[in-house]
């Protein structure tokens, strides 16, 4: 793996320098080796049912901060019984065996803003923080939606090198924000993390043993296709993205989700960011570092199927919601970091093991999902939930 010796990115990464040391334990020379390993075994299939809600013991974080009110989620008055009926793929089971074969930590499910059921299984409970991974593409565009609104970003078709200009003459150059958020920049990017892959050591090089930016592997890329014209799932768009916002605003991803999001939306419990880069220069991992708890994951669902509002107030703005979770793009599958669902009229963040939030406009359902690996979607589950719950 070639990557350049100085990275382009250190005066961005360290924008919100002094905020972030207070959350950087006092450092060492090296990491101690079992740490690195740990780190590792993470995503393990034997360990992720325990490590996916404790990440905050294996690496440093950023803390996402809540306010004074709590958004309080009604309780509602349907119910989905432990053995009603669900389809997964073509094999008939019931709620609560689904669980078990899809590897589901915890969900929870709601109807028009109310709490219909809530599971935690396997020694998690409502207090325990699921890591999202991809989850966290789905805030950044949330975030991109605020920040766009207080003109602090000129316009979505702006060019990506007018906030990074660290990225002039690379594959970047071109690229709009508008294709980072479509996942269209026309770059050589391959989302491979398969052991021995190139992108298997950046993420193991940012994330693990803190010797590099993920971002850093943008100026190896080369110029593929024309920026806007091809779908290429990409986590280094959405890590540009979250540069974008931190250079826009001057603020770290922690700080400006503690004040935009977290604190209006009364959100419960703190969340937290997964730091990534060099030791004691480390920012937030953008792409896929964000944990909270399954109440404000499906809070944030609320928020988008209620046109950005929350705890009573306006926190997205409506019309970015709407321009956000549809596409005239040939490719009906992918929004503004947010996925379609096949058949419904609505919108879902996925996270790679099973990180679910699928948002249903017409039956007003959220459900909000923490697995630790299993199948690549949850669809058959979310429909017939909505299924269940509409005979009620």
């Amino acid at each position: 793996m070639k990557l350049a010796k100085a990275s382009r990115f250190a005066s961005i990464g360290c924008l919100a320098l002094p905020l972030m040391l207070s959350s950087v334990p006092a450092l060492a020379q090296t990491l101690d080796p079992a740490l690195i390993e740990a780190r590792r075994q993470r995503t393990n299939d034997t360990f992720s049912l325990l490590t996916y809600r404790h990440l905050d013991e294996l690496f440093d974080t950023k803390v996402v901060e809540t306010g004074p009110d709590t958004w309080a989620l009604p309780q509602s008055d349907l119910r989905l019984a432990d053995d009603a009926p669900v389809q997964i793929q073509s094999d008939a089971t019931t709620f609560a065996a689904a669980l078990q074969s899809l590897r589901i930590n915890a969900i929870l499910i709601m109807r028009d803003g109310k709490v219909v059921k809530e599971v935690h299984r396997n020694g998690g409970n409502e207090r325990s923080r699921y890591i999202g991974f991809s989850l966290s593409k789905s805030w950044i565009s949330m975030l991109f939606g605020i920040v766009l609104e207080q003109g602090k970003i000129g316009s979505i078709d702006d060019p990506v090198i007018r906030y990074l200009p660290q990225l002039k003459g690379t594959a970047y150059d071109k690229v709009t924000l508008r294709h980072l958020l479509t996942m269209r920049a026309g770059t050589s990017w391959v989302e491979n993390y398969a052991p021995g892959s190139v992108l298997d050591g950046v993420r193991d090089g940012s994330t693990n043993t803190e010797t590099m930016y993920y971002e850093d592997y943008a100026s190896e890329l080369k110029v593929a296709t024309e920026p806007g014209t091809k779908f290429n799932y990409s986590t280094l768009d959405t890590e540009l993205a979250g540069l974008v916002l931190v250079a826009a605003t001057g603020k770290s991803m922690a700080q400006l989700m503690t004040e935009e999001l977290w604190r209006p939306a009364g959100m419960e419990a703190p969340g937290y960011w997964i730091m990534q880069g060099p030791r004691g220069r480390q920012h937030e991992w953008y792409g896929a570092g964000f944990t909270a708890s399954l109440r404000d994951y499906a809070r944030l669902g609320q928020i988008m199927l209620d046109g950005g509002k929350g705890n009573g107030r306006q926190i997205v703005p409506k019309a970015w919601v709407e321009q956000s979770t549809r596409t005239d793009l040939p490719e009906k599958n992918y929004f503004y970091f947010w996925w379609s669902i096949p058949g419904v009229d609505g919108f879902a963040a996925n996270g790679v093991g099973g990180q679910r939030v699928y948002v249903d406009r017409e039956s007003r359902t959220v459900v909000a999902i923490a697995s630790y690996g299993g199948p690549a979607t949850h669809v058959d589950l979310f429909k017939s939930i909505v299924k269940s719950l509409n005979k009620n």
